[in-house]
């Protein structure tokens, strides 16, 4: 089974309607998973990732990591 099937499987576990490949990190395939197009999420997004067959969601520690954040740097928080 395709990773992308895994993740789709995992994802619809969790009552989400699909997945959209984001890109590979640390060995991992990282899906986001979507909601039915009725459902609205807030919040933060959903990662499932897949590597060597198994699906598992993202670890808290993960999440800013995977949604592209990093630390701003203090120059620029003073000048806010």
């Amino acid at each position: 089974m395709e990773n992308a099937e895994i993740a789709l499987l995992f994802a619809k576990s969790k009552g989400f309607a699909s997945v959209d490949f984001q890109e590979e990190s640390n060995g991992y395939d990282v899906f986001i998973a979507q909601p039915d197009g009725d459902i609205e999420i807030i919040g933060y997004p959903f990662f499932v990732l897949v590597k060597d067959g198994i699906a598992r969601e993202n670890d808290p520690s993960e999440l800013m990591h995977l949604m592209h954040f990093s630390e701003v740097d203090k120059d620029f928080t003073e000048l806010i």
